[in-house]
């Protein structure tokens, strides 16, 4: 529930709405609005369950998740470091398609980290700011 739902599927959130709002194209931006709207449910089931469960948890429990979350943070930025780059000449058709250059993607990933992620794993009492502190950066 941490890794594909609440995380993970937070994460195809940001990264499919940026690519909603980058497409111009009329069917690509159908497509990122469908999905967005099917993907939002996901997330919000990893989380709901974790708020739910996070009290029951025993110590053990919670350093265990805790380790989880923070190996995730720890390597995330890392993981999405590349996007897909276009050639010069293609740029322009790749983002009316909704394509993810680079530093779109990492922006969006480490907004979506930031500002919904860590807070949100910091209020299960799971120390994920200090994991994502000491990040891999990409290369």
């Amino acid at each position: 529930m941490l890794e594909i739902c609440a995380i993970g599927e937070t994460l195809s959130c940001a990264l499919l709405s940026a690519c909603l709002e980058r497409a111009t194209d009329p069917v690509m931006h159908a497509v990122f609005s469908g999905i967005v709207s099917d993907e939002v449910h996901h997330a919000r089931l990893g989380w709901y369950y974790l708020s739910w469960r996070s009290p029951q948890w025993t110590r053990a429990d919670r350093q265990r998740v805790a380790n989880r979350g923070g190996d995730l943070l720890v390597k995330m930025e890392r993981q999405f470091w590349r996007g897909r780059d276009a050639e010069p000449k293609a740029r322009k058709g790749a983002r009316a398609l909704g394509v993810l250059e680079s530093e779109g993607q990492r922006d969006t990933v480490r907004a979506v980290t930031e500002g919904e992620i860590v807070p949100a794993l910091d209020a299960l009492g799971l120390g994920a700011s200090h994991a994502w502190k000491i990040r891999e950066r990409g290369r």
